[in-house]
C-alpha cells in the first residue's frame, strides 16, 4: 500500500470521528448522555469548627463572614453532589461523584462540560471567628473570600479565577494553573505563591515576604511590601507600586529581555542598591519590563 492511499485512508478516517463526535454531541444536547438534570438548592447548618478543607471538582467556592455556621449549595441532581460534614474541629466539603458528561484534563485538570447549571459552594462562619488552616482545592471554578482571619490560606485552582478581600492570614499559599487572582486590602505576613497562566493582581497589599513566581502572565503590586520579595515571571510585566521609600530596600534586577525603570527613570539590569537596606525587591523577567516606584522619603 502506497503512502497516497494510507494518507487518504487516514484523511477519510479522521472525518469520519469527526462526524461521529458531533453527531454524538447533537445527541447529548437533545437529552442524550448531556442529561444536565434538575437544579438543587440546599441549606445546611452545620457545627462550630476552626478549620476548613474544600477538594471539589466543579464547584465555585466562597468563604464569607456572617451570622453563624452554615453552607449554602446549589448542584444538579444527576451531576456533582458535595458532602459536607464537620470532623473534630475542621468542616469538610468534597464531591460525591454522579453522572458527568465526558471528563478530561487539558491544562492543569480542565473538567469540561460537566454540566450547564453553576454549582456553587458558600460557607459562612461568624464574623468575630478567627480560623486556622482554610485549604481550597478546586479543578474547575472561581474561589472568592470576602473578609476574615487565617492562620493559613492555601488555595490550588486548577481552572479558575481566585478574588480576596479585606483579609487577613499569617500565611498565604496559591498555586494556580489557568486564571486571573485579584487581591485588595489583603495583609499576609508570608506569601508563597505559583502561577502558571495568568496575571496577578494586588491593590493595599500589605506582605511582609513574598515568593512570586509567574509563568505567563502579568504581576502588578501596589502596596507596602516588608521583608524578603523575590518577584519572577517567565512572561509578562512586574509593576511594583511600594509606600515604602526607596531608602528602605535594597534592589536587584534580572531582566532577560525588556526593559528596567525605576521611579519612572530607565535603569540597569542586574543593578544591586543598598545593600544592608532593612527590605528585599528582587525582580527577574525572562520576557518583559520591570517597573518600581517607590514611596516618597519622609521629612524630619
Amino acid at each position: 500500500m502506497n503512502s497516497k492511499v494510507v494518507k487518504n485512508i487516514a484523511i477519510v478516517a479522521g472525518i469520519l470521528v469527526g462526524i461521529g463526535i458531533i453527531l454524538t454531541l447533537v445527541g447529548g444536547l437533545n437529552g442524550g448522555f448531556w442529561d444536565s438534570g434538575q437544579a438543587v438548592n440546599k441549606h445546611v447548618s452545620v457545627e462550630k469548627f476552626e478549620n476548613i478543607k474544600v477538594d471539589v471538582d466543579v464547584f465555585s467556592v466562597k468563604v464569607v463572614q456572617g451570622d453563624g455556621y452554615q453552607v449554602d449549595y446549589s448542584y444538579t441532581d444527576k451531576k456533582e453532589k458535595p458532602r459536607i460534614h464537620v470532623e473534630g474541629d475542621t468542616l469538610i466539603v468534597d464531591s460525591q461523584k454522579g453522572q458527568h458528561f465526558f471528563n478530561f484534563d487539558l491544562i492543569g485538570g480542565l473538567n469540561l462540560l460537566k454540566n450547564h447549571h453553576r454549582q456553587e459552594v458558600v460557607i459562612t462562619y461568624p464574623r468575630h471567628v478567627k480560623l486556622g488552616n482554610v485549604t481550597l482545592a478546586q479543578d474547575l471554578g472561581d474561589c472568592n473570600i470576602e473578609g476574615g482571619s487565617f492562620d493559613l490560606l492555601d488555595v490550588t485552582l486548577d481552572m479558575g479565577d481566585l478574588a480576596l478581600s479585606s483579609v487577613f492570614m499569617d500565611k498565604f499559599h496559591l498555586n494556580m494553573s489557568k486564571g486571573d487572582c485579584t487581591i485588595s486590602s489583603v495583609k499576609a505576613n508570608k506569601g508563597k505563591i505559583n502561577m502558571d497562566m495568568g496575571n496577578f493582581t494586588a491593590t493595599a497589599f500589605v506582605a511582609k515576604g513574598l515568593d512570586i513566581l509567574l509563568s505567563a502572565g502579568d504581576l502588578d503590586l501596589q502596596g507596602t511590601f516588608q521583608g524578603t520579595n523575590n518577584l519572577e515571571t517567565d512572561m509578562g510585566e512586574i509593576n511594583v507600586d511600594t509606600d515604602l521609600p526607596k531608602s528602605r530596600y535594597s534592589y536587584h534586577f534580572a531582566v532577560d529581555m525588556g526593559d528596567v525603570t525605576i521611579d519612572g527613570n530607565s535603569a540597569k539590569s542586574q543593578s544591586v542598591v543598598n545593600i544592608n537596606a532593612p527590605n528585599q525587591l528582587n525582580l527577574t523577567s525572562g520576557v518583559g519590563d520591570s517597573n518600581v516606584n517607590f514611596g516618597k522619603e519622609s521629612v524630619d
